[in-house]
Parts: structure tokens; sequence; C-alpha cells
């Protein structure tokens, strides 16, 4: 065949196309905006072959983008003075799109074909641009530098394919750690020193009205005027939260409390907003099925664009159950949200705080977790602000600790003691030196006493925080307690424990086995109590 017989036999051909798919596309985002999700990161207008179609997706992304609905109805509006869409049928052509949608589900699977076929239409005319320049004899360019250009070329339309589409391509993420020869190992940065990551979300659980809700808005404000909080060095952003809990009112008198404590005002704030939805639908991801991943919703997006506007880098939400719409024990739906915050930290080049109530197993287990185990396997920090047990003193009352309980960057187990004061929490003052050994000497010397106390009225104690006779609970409220609290006895006894000075034995009849706290003689034989 010769050159020019080729050549017609090329044009001749079709461009590869579905329209039906694209048809089908726009149908189903028609029928359920929540499909636009689906093929957002991805998906462009010129992606389309049929160009009124293209224009019909960016008309429709703008109206979802904006939280508006997307229909043949409010696209009609939109379309209204355009000539071109009048030309193909105008409204009656908007709800024949609407007629040929597919499931919402299958959406994606439509997206990465209309993607992939506009890939292979450039990819056409990339080798027909190389054929042509090859054929051009009076070019200046060499073979070489033709070829040079064509891989240049090709190299762009592989990074603008889809992901979806790269299934036998290079894996994203892929590296040799030996290109890292030679290179300097990069900080770990934190948003707050030890306590809360960048890039990556950090769970502040707590009981209702323990205070989680006044301490994230003492978060945001360190964050915004550049203090320390709670005694950590906090890196100064901007930040943002979205309270689900408190109206304005209650946020104006919160705030108008912490601004007093900080020595600022309400003019002082330009780094930090809010945004307040009490009785508002807050889902920021919705699931259609049990294997269905989970698809953002518009107000994520406007949360997202907010933030990203702002650009803000701290961005806490207050708090989980009404942010989250799925079923916490289906753990890839707690993934899956979890993993739609981190992105956002990511993309915001900061950290997303979300608050969450423990469940009753969290709470008597003293970890704090949140309904399932999932949502402790998804976070990689996760903060537990508790009340203070110690019932044998009034003052207690106003006293709560803010312990690590999941800290993969970090120690866990480390807690800051924390005290109310005229509307704002205050990390309590400890000493540290030669004063900090006597004080846990004395607690130590103190936790021994009254366990010798308590066992001379033969009312043993337990090392099980469930029990009705856990030692450090039972401690605080003994008149000997010198001033110490269960937080203290606590350590205390994990310290004597640790050096064998103490042990627990069984004790009983074999039917109702039962737990005491003994005290371990020098040469190792255990006694009960005061037998010193």
């Amino acid at each position: 065949m010769s050159a020019a017989a080729s050549n017609d036999a090329r044009a001749l051909r079709t461009l590869p196309n579905n329209i039906e798919a694209e048809k089908a596309l726009l149908g189903a985002i028609f029928a359920d905006n929540r499909a636009f999700e689906k093929v957002s990161g991805f998906l462009r207008a010129e992606h389309f072959a049929v160009i009124h179609h293209g224009r019909i997706f960016e008309a429709a992304a703008v109206l979802i983008e904006r939280g508006q609905i997307a229909d043949p109805i409010t696209l009609k509006r939109y379309f209204d003075q355009d000539e071109a869409l009048a030309e193909i049928g105008g409204l009656a052509y908007l709800k024949e799109l609407a007629h040929a949608a597919v499931g919402s589900i299958s959406a994606g699977q439509y997206g990465e074909l209309v993607a992939d076929l506009h890939a292979k239409r450039a990819l056409i005319q990339a080798g027909e641009d190389l054929v042509a320049k090859a054929y051009d004899g009076s070019a200046d360019a060499t073979s070489a530098d033709i070829l040079s250009e064509h891989a240049a070329e090709l190299d762009r339309l592989a990074d603008e394919c889809p992901a979806p589409l790269r299934i036998n391509g290079k894996l994203a993420g892929a590296m040799d750690p030996i290109t890292l020869d030679g290179k300097p190992t990069p900080d770990r940065r934190w948003l707050v020193d030890g306590w809360i990551p960048h890039g990556t979300v950090t769970m502040l659980s707590g009981d209702g009205g323990v205070g989680k809700s006044l301490l994230v808005m003492q978060l945001l404000t360190c964050a915004a005027i550049g203090k320390d909080w709670l005694g950590q060095r906090t890196e100064p952003c901007k930040a943002v939260g979205i309270f689900c809990e408190d109206a304005r009112d209650e946020l104006h008198r919160r705030q108008d409390a912490i601004n007093r404590h900080y020595g600022v005002g309400f003019a002082d704030l330009e780094n930090m907003q809010w945004c307040y939805r009490v009785g508002e639908e807050n889902a920021l991801m919705t699931w259609e099925g049990f294997d269905v991943p989970g698809v953002p919703t518009g107000l994520f997006r406007q949360i997202q664009g907010w933030a990203k506007d702002f650009s803000a880098q701290l961005i806490v939400f207050d708090a989980l159950h009404d942010f989250f719409a799925g079923d916490e024990n289906r753990r890839p739906h707690a993934r899956q949200f979890i993993q739609l915050l981190a992105d956002l930290a990511r993309d915001c080049d900061g950290a997303v705080v979300l608050t969450a109530h423990p469940s009753l197993s969290g709470r008597a287990s003293g970890t704090g977790e949140s309904g399932s185990t999932a949502w402790n396997n998804a976070v990689r920090s996760r903060l537990y602000l508790t009340k203070s047990r110690d019932e044998g003193d009034d003052k207690t009352r106003d006293e709560r600790v803010l312990q690590r309980r999941k800290a993969n960057y970090a120690g866990d187990g480390d807690g800051i003691p924390l005290r109310w004061h005229q509307g704002v929490f205050m990390a309590d003052e400890h000493e540290t030196g030669i004063f900090a050994s006597i004080r846990k000497r004395s607690v130590e010397r103190a936790f021994m006493d009254l366990l010798a106390e308590v066992a001379s009225e033969g009312r043993p104690v337990s090392d099980s925080r469930n029990a009705g006779n856990y030692a450090p609970r039972i401690f605080s409220r003994r008149p000997g307690r010198q001033g110490f609290k269960k937080a203290d006895f606590e350590k205390a006894m994990e310290v004597l424990f640790t050096n064998r000075r103490i042990r627990v034995e069984e004790y009983g009849r074999a039917s109702d086995t039962r737990r005491r706290i003994v005290i371990v003689k020098p040469e190792g034989a255990a006694v009960c109590g005061g037998c010193l």
C-alpha cells in the first residue's frame, strides 16, 4: 500500500470515543450528584469527545462545588443563553441525558472509560505529529530532536493518565531507598510538640461535658495568636473550627474567657475562623452499600475549599458523631473516613483534630476508645481528656487530665494535669529536679503506708481499675492521703510494682478467687498489708 493510500485509510477511521458512555455518566450525575465525586479527581471537560458534553459536565461541576443541585432544571437556567445547547435540543436533550443514567456505583468506571478514550485520541494525535515531522525533510530538527520531543510528550500524557488506568504502569509511590543516600533526614513536624503531628488526624476523645470543645477552642486560639497550648510549644498558623454542638452565642462566651486568659481581643483573632452548624446535616462522607467506597459530600468539598482559601493549617471538627454517617462497626467505613480527613490535613500542609465521645467500654477501661476499635486503629494520634476520679477533695471537680492514648510518633501514656479556672483550662505546675524526686518518694511512701493501714483493717485492695476496691481510688479518699490524688497513687503503684516492692496475690475460695496487693519483704517473702 502506498503512503497516500495509507493516509486515506487513516483519514477514514473514526477516532476512539463512546458517546453512550458520556451520556450515561452525565445522566448518573443528574440522578445523584454524589456520582460527581467518583470522577471529580481526574475527569475534565476536555476529556469528552462531544464538546457539548464537556460543557455540560463543567457547568454541573460548578453548581455541585457551590453546594447546589445539578440537574436538567438547574442546568437549563445555566444554559438559557447558550445557542449551542439549543442546537442539540436544549432542555429536551438534558432530559434525554437524565434517562441515560447508570447507577452512581458505575459512574466511576464510565468516567475512567471517557478519560481513557481521550488519552487514546491524544496518543493518535501525538503519533500523527511525529509522522508529519519525520516526513518534513525541510525541518531543521534532527531525528534525535524529534524523538526527544516526542518522548517528552508521551511522558506528559502518561502523567495526565488517571491513576485507575495505570494498573500496568509504574506503581504510584514506589521508590528505591538507595536514592536517599546522602540526603538529610527530614525533621518530624508537629503542630503541638509531641502531641499533635502534622499531616494526619488526631482524635481527642472525652466524656460529654468534660470540656473537649473548650480545649480545642484554646488550641485554635493558641495557633492563631502564636501562644503555647497547655505549656506545649505550638506552631503558629491560621486555624479553622467547625462546631456542631455549640451555637454562636456559646462560642462567643467561651472565646471571651479565652481571650481574657491570653490577654488578647477579638480584633487579634484574624488568623482564626469558625463555622457553627448546630442542627444542620453535617455528614462529610456517605456510603451506598457494604462494599462500596465512601463518597465525600458537598459539605466536605466546601470545608476543604474554605480551609484552603484561608490557608488554614489547623482544622478542628467537633464532633465525630455529627460528621460520620457510616457504620463504625464496618472497619472500612471508619478507615475511609479518617483517610478523607488525613488527605485534608496533607492537602492543607497541616493537622486535623477530631473530637469524639468514648464508648462505655472505653470509659470503663480508661482507654477512651470511641465505639469500634477501628477508630483507634485508623488514627495515628489519639488523646483522651478525662475528669479527675479523686473524690476525697471538692477541688478536684475542676481538674482534668489530658493523656496520650495512642502516639505513633511519640511515647504514649504521658499526661498533662489540667485545672479549669475562670473559663479556661490551665496546665497544673509540677515540681522539677530535686523537688520532683522528693515528691515521688513521698507518694510512694504514702502508698505503702496506706496499703499497710487498710490491710490491718482487713480491707484488701486491688490493682484492677474496674474493681470497687481499686487501690489508688481507695487511697485518694483516706484521711492519710497527704494531699496526693488518685493519679499520683496510680503512678506510684506502677513504680512499686516495677521495683518489686509490691505484688498481686490471689485469695479466697477456689470457686471465688480474688486479687489483692501485698507488700514484698526484702528477702522476697510476701506479707499482706502492714506486716513490715
